[in-house]
């Protein structure tokens, strides 16, 4: 399969995540993964489809994080630490910070909801 179309799927979302349009950039990046999906194991492992898919993992749990999703944006940054899919430690200790802000923007709805609940 042509790498082309894995990157231009990639540059795709990452413009419908720069226009707001969020459930299109989920749309083009689990087409990311599909195509990931249909690859030999072993050719999976290539350092070009690893980077792909690191690249991925970050954009879903940026745009899930937007859309408030914030388990679902958790799950992937976990899979990239997971994975450790050819990070550097900048790179890691970005992820880490965002990790944290999302726990705490999901605690800050969770607490939210529950004083809602009250009323």
């Amino acid at each position: 399969m042509d790498s082309e179309f894995h990157k231009a799927y990639l540059n795709r979302a990452t413009c419908h995540i720069k226009i707001g349009d969020f459930d299109q950039a989920q749309k083009d990046i689990n087409i990311i993964f599909d195509l990931i999906a249909r690859i030999p194991e072993t050719d999976r492992q290539d350092s070009f489809y690893l980077r792909i898919l690191t690249k991925a993992y970050a954009k879903y749990y940026a745009v899930t994080a937007i859309k408030g999703e914030f388990d679902e944006a958790l799950s992937y940054i976990d899979k990239i630490f997971d994975n450790k899919l050819l990070l550097d430690e900048k790179f890691l200790a970005t992820i880490q910070i965002d990790r944290q802000m999302i726990e705490k923007r999901r605690d800050n709805a969770i607490k939210k909801v529950k004083l809602n609940l009250k009323k």
